[in-house]
């Protein structure tokens, strides 16, 4: 089973386009798989739309970052 230790969210950035923002940001987690303790980094970006009822994400995505560009926090 997995075991989260710690769950990170950095570098965040938000874009406010008129009634569009666009947020980006890093995910840093660590975590033990059988006895193993392991790491990952994930860059995510998410759109929202401003409502007359507020913001509301309509789309997001996250990329796994390979151990070669992962970034120290």
């Amino acid at each position: 089973s997995v075991k989260r230790e710690s769950f990170i969210v950095s570098d965040i950035k938000v874009r406010i386009f008129q009634e569009t923002a666009v947020a980006t940001c890093l995910w840093s987690t660590r975590f033990t798989l059988k006895g193993q303790h392991l790491s990952t980094q994930f860059r995510a970006i998410h759109v929202y739309v401003n409502t007359p009822r507020g913001w509301h994400v309509v789309s997001g995505h996250t990329t796994n970052l390979p151990p070669d560009v992962q970034q120290v926090l």
